[in-house]
């Protein structure tokens, strides 16, 4: 075995212009609810490599925001506004952009109605171990690191150069194709690489976003699990407050109602999404 510092990657920046416009899809398999191991959900995942980075996110959140911002930009066009949001056919909703040479990562993720970017420029500390395999036609050798309060095994290929991988993975001499938890509830696994004609256009720069450290954000996620209908309840407050809400047989839910309808749904949903990839992020 040997360590590896991401920090003597320098070399491997000559091949990103081989590299530059590049696609390599994912499939992602994650198991959220850690007291039902059973139930594995999967998502198609875009690693987009550009000139000056790249950019992790859902395959089917791409089509969903494409479906949505043609409608808005239809819209826009006409004085008969109507819209139907189409059907999300998506579950992971954060993504991951990286910055060359820095390697720094954003997390792009969203906490009831706001959204955060959080920054983090921690090198992940790989051992590289002798084991050798094949994934894809393409020659791997195994790698081990601890992030995010998991242990990790990854395999890369020095076949693409490419110190990068799926989601915040990257710093070894080639680009990670599959890595895994040590208890497998969460999967990266490479399926295949595309060519595109030009740079992607897709960006996640959002000027709502809150950039904030890891410790801001666990510390506003506590919070948000004690009072999940803080954000609602504080609109809601407010003097000229014109939210309305149904329920199922028409009738006008009241402003308590409404709260109350929030934060039994929001306990519900985190009773069955405990399993996050990074536990550390959302320890309670």
């Amino acid at each position: 075995m040997r360590r590896f510092s991401a920090a003597i990657l320098l070399f491997a920046f000559s091949t990103l212009m081989y590299a530059q416009n590049q696609r390599f899809v994912y499939e992602y398999s994650f198991k959220l609810d850690s007291l039902n191991r059973a139930s594995t959900d999967k998502e198609v995942m875009l690693l987009d490599i550009k000139k000056n980075g790249s950019e992790f996110y859902s395959a089917g959140k791409m089509v969903y925001d494409s479906l949505v911002n043609g409608q808005f930009s239809n819209a826009g066009r006409s004085s008969n506004v109507s819209i139907t949001l189409p059907t999300k056919n998506f579950k992971v909703s954060t993504s991951i952009t990286k910055s060359y040479p820095s390697f720094e990562t954003i997390l792009h993720t969203q906490v009831s109605s706001k959204k955060y970017a959080i920054k983090e420029n921690r090198k992940m500390e790989w051992t590289i171990l002798p084991e050798h395999s094949e994934i894809g036609g393409m020659k791997v050798q195994k790698a081990q690191t601890h992030y995010g309060g998991r242990k990790w095994i990854a395999w890369f290929t020095t076949e693409i150069q490419l110190p990068d991988g799926p989601y915040r993975f990257a710093g070894l001499p080639g680009l990670i194709l599959s890595v895994e938890d040590d208890k497998s509830d969460h999967q990266f696994k490479f399926i295949e690489s595309k060519k595109l004609a030009g740079e992607p256009q897709r960006s996640q720069l959002d000027n709502n976003e809150i950039i904030i450290t890891r410790p801001q954000f666990n510390k506003l996620w506590k919070e948000y699990v004690n009072d999940p209908a803080k954000d609602i309840r504080q609109m809601l407050s407010q003097e000229d407050a014109q939210f309305k809400m149904m329920d199922k047989n028409g009738k006008e839910l009241s402003h308590s109602e409404i709260i109350r309808k929030k934060e039994l749904s929001a306990k519900n949903a985190l009773q069955k999404t405990n399993n996050f990839i990074e536990l550390d992020l959302y320890k309670p």
